[in-house]
């Protein structure tokens, strides 16, 4: 159980979501799946996805940690292609955008 975690345990989950189950996912999916969860001090909890700077959230619970997550992570992306800046993939997951814009017709 959960709850017999120390401050220092890991707790990891796998991805629950669109694509998931099929092996067909996205970036989102493969982040999540790569999260870490660990019980803080004060008994919350926190998440960080390795690779993904400054990505992390906390929560009460590890499925309020991980729901908070999975809106950090949806921000993080939107900022990142907004700047223009670089998405580094997760394992074989990954966003390619382009600078230039696109034509409507």
């Amino acid at each position: 159980m959960i709850s017999l975690l120390k401050a220092c345990d890991t707790i990891l989950l796998p991805a629950q979501g669109p694509g998931s189950a099929s092996g067909a996912g996205s970036l989102q999916d493969a982040a999540l799946s790569s999260a870490k969860y660990m019980i803080q001090n004060n008994g919350d909890y926190a998440a960080t996805v390795p690779g993904l700077q400054g990505v992390w959230a906390t929560g009460k619970t590890v499925e309020g940690a991980r729901t908070e997550l999975v809106e950090v992570i949806e921000g993080w992306i939107a900022v990142r292609l907004r700047s223009g800046l670089p998405i580094p993939s997760i394992g074989n997951r990954a966003i390619e955008a382009s600078a230039e814009p696109i034509a409507s017709v």
